[in-house]
């Protein structure tokens, strides 16, 4: 059961995981941040945080008028504690998309400007448009010499309304409103939903669209059938403006790739494999859940029992400093997990065999790993 294999990328000091950290890093940051709450025994804070509007929508006041019932008290913790994780990481997962299409760019060829602010990207775009004053948003800008590559990035084609589709034309509207352009320059405006499995409000996307750009359409006589038909190949809406829709991130790359001249897809495909051998932020997010459970519902503080256990075995925060790779901290936590366990009492009620209890007790002492190297750091 040991061999169970884990990837903490916070652990890893080596340059093959450099980048894919950078990448990373706000749900890295997000999984620190409960390894933090879970080892500083901080739940209340979270739940202290709540509105005023939570607390009785959602059913928090009523629970404390039946405290008597242990899982009345609990549910203040639990209801807090899981708005707490998806609100921020809800708020992280786009940063992600755009980091690693960024990122890969940059690296796959250098001489592209990727725009890194918003300062930056309002530059790129004024150099082809120099009357441009529009303060939407875009994921992803790149320049050459003569053209300007737009992204706009959704994960998927069903959240959000007609509004939140009408949202990713808004600065190609903006832009096929621009009388005066750098000569010889042309924008690609690329609309990419990532997830090509929810695909089935392509022709509602491309209908809303088609309604938001009519007006502009009038004088190139471009109708809603050639319109559904050719946007997904890139439609010129301009002589220097050209809109596409792409639906998965391998037709994606490919046209980003094609409008670079040439970009290796394997290294964008490297770096997604290793975000997908990540470990850090399920396994803070269900240990912390599992722990705050086990201390209000059970009395039972594991995080005080293993750091109690840890001071008879041969472990400092300083040792961490020679371990280079996550694997020489998995191998060593497999070491202090196996001597641990023999001695470990307790019972934990999630689990219902030693091997998966020595398994836990691994992963409990990784998540050390992680606060102690970061903490200290």
């Amino acid at each position: 059961m040991l061999n169970q294999p884990r990837r903490i990328l916070s652990l890893d000091k080596t340059q093959e995981t450099s980048l894919v950290k950078k990448i990373l890093k706000s749900p890295l940051g997000l999984a620190y941040n409960l390894v933090q709450h879970l080892f500083e025994n901080k739940f209340n804070q979270i739940k202290d945080n709540l509105d005023t509007i939570k607390q009785f929508v959602a059913g928090i006041e009523r629970t404390e008028h039946l405290e008597e019932y242990q899982l009345a008290r609990y549910y203040p913790h639990f209801f807090a504690y899981h708005q707490y994780f998806h609100s921020s990481y809800r708020a992280r997962q786009g940063k992600v998309l755009e980091a690693l299409l960024s990122d890969w760019i940059s690296i796959a060829n250098p001489k592209l400007k990727v725009a890194r602010s918003k300062k930056e990207t309002y530059d790129l775009l004024k150099s082809v448009l120099p009357d441009y004053k529009s303060k939407l948003d875009l994921d992803v800008v790149v320049a050459n010499s003569d053209a300007i590559l737009c992204v706009q990035l959704r994960s998927r084609d069903d959240t959000g309304g007609t509004t939140a589709k009408s949202s990713l034309v808004q600065a190609t509207r903006y832009m096929m409103r621009q009388s005066n352009i750098a000569p010889d320059s042309h924008i690609h405006y690329v609309v990419g939903i990532w997830d090509i499995r929810t695909r089935q409000q392509e022709m509602s996307t491309k209908k809303k669209w088609y309604q938001d750009l009519e007006q502009d359409l009038q004088d190139l006589f471009i109708d809603e059938a050639t319109f559904y038909a050719q946007v997904s190949q890139g439609i010129a809406l301009r002589p220097y403006l050209t809109l596409q829709l792409c639906y998965g991130y391998q037709d994606l790359a490919q046209v980003i790739s094609e409008w670079a001249n040439g970009l290796d897809i394997n290294l964008l495909n490297k770096q997604i494999t290793l975000i997908g051998e990540s470990d850090d932020l399920w396994l803070a997010y269900l240990v912390a859940h599992l722990e705050l459970e086990s201390i209000e519902l059970y009395g039972q503080n594991n995080i005080m029992m293993l750091n109690e256990a840890l001071t008879k075995q041969d472990y400092s925060p300083k040792k961490l400093k020679e371990l280079q790779t996550s694997q020489e901290h998995i191998d060593f936590a497999n070491d202090l997990a196996q001597k641990i366990a023999t001695e470990w009492r307790a019972d934990f009620p999630f689990l219902h065999t030693l091997s998966e209890k020595i398994v836990y007790i691994r992963d409990l002492i990784l998540l050390k790993f992680v606060y102690d190297s970061l903490s200290k750091s």
